[in-house]
């Protein structure tokens, strides 16, 4: 008797576990959807005018909209995280107030609190938000003199032209800047990705990154810059004016079709591969690998180096 039980027990919990597998393949692997929590949503008006927006919010997900009718307004998902919207000396300030107790963080599935902010006019002087826990999106619908955005953990999606300085950092996340023009561009991620397409930079183009993979299509600026801890980085169509120059600690460099008057690549451990468009007098050292470069005794310095992987670089121009 005993026996049968536990037998039936173990039937049960199998049971339990194909029904909650079930249904997480039905919502798609979408745990929100099983959130018991109450939200609730809010709606902002701004009637006063202003050309600068300040955002500071613990986990909101922040995404930017034209307003159709011409009406500055927040609708947000809260749940005991209000939100200050007030407009001072031309910047609209919006600040979260978190009024949730120690035991509000207990949960086994809950929602992404999110925040829209319609804006009525498509061009702003300055996007300033910091953030801990969310995503942040802007859309090529909107332009600014200035972008800086700063979150914890969380994707950056940036899509807005720029007359002065993008400045875009994340520590877990993703960073995608799209089909824009920009001054300079300054991108940092602590463990995460990169994915730059179809960019116009007048100045200095940064790219920053701990762990991850960087890919750059179809870029062009005065001086390209790149860092990185552990990843590997892949460059097509990159031309830059005066500098270029990557370094890489642990990670393969490939780039196609690039360009630059000085060229400076060193990765520790990887391969440097890739495609010229202009010549270049070479210098290519590997302690651990094959070197072959063009030979060439005119145009600007390419200096190639890895400690452990192989060069292979054309000249395509």
């Amino acid at each position: 008797m005993k026996k049968r039980a536990i037998i039936i027990a173990v039937i049960l919990v199998l049971v339990g576990i194909a029904v909650f597998a079930a249904a997480f393949v039905v919502s798609g692997f979408d745990f929100s959807k099983f959130a018991i929590d109450e939200y609730e949503t809010n709606t902002y008006e701004v009637s006063e005018n202003f050309d600068k927006i300040e955002i500071n919010t613990k986990e909101s997900n922040i995404t930017f909209k034209p307003s159709e009718d011409g009406v500055c307004r927040l609708v947000c998902t809260e749940k005991n995280v209000k939100h200050s919207v007030n407009v001072e000396n031309g910047t609209l300030k919006i600040v979260s107030e978190d009024k949730r107790e120690w035991y509000d963080y207990i949960t086994f599935f809950s929602k992404s609190l999110s925040m829209t902010v319609y804006l009525p006019a498509n061009f702003y002087e300055e996007f300033n938000i910091n953030g801990s826990t969310g995503d942040v999106q802007i859309p090529e619908s909107f332009s600014a003199g200035s972008i800086d955005i700063k979150v914890s953990t969380g994707d950056i999606v940036c899509k807005a032209s720029v007359s002065g300085s993008i400045l875009l950092k994340t520590g877990t996340g993703d960073i995608d800047i799209k089909e824009m023009a920009a001054g300079s561009v300054a991108i940092s991620v602590s463990t995460g990705r990169v994915d730059v397409e179809k960019v116009s930079c007048e100045e200095d183009f940064s790219v920053k990154v701990g762990t991850g993979k960087a890919k750059l299509t179809d870029l062009t600026c005065k001086n390209f810059d790149s860092t990185g801890g552990t990843g590997n980085i892949s460059l097509k169509n990159v031309v830059a004016a005066d500098n270029f120059k990557i370094e890489r600690s642990t990670g393969d460099v490939n780039f196609e079709n690039c360009d630059a008057d000085q060229i400076d690549i060193k990765t520790s451990t990887g391969d440097i591969t890739g495609t010229i468009k202009t010549a270049k007098i070479f210098t290519a050292k590997t302690s651990s690998g094959s070197v072959r470069v063009p030979e060439s005794e005119s145009g600007g310095k390419c200096k190639l180096t890895t400690s452990s992987g192989d060069i292979s670089v054309d000249i395509i121009g």
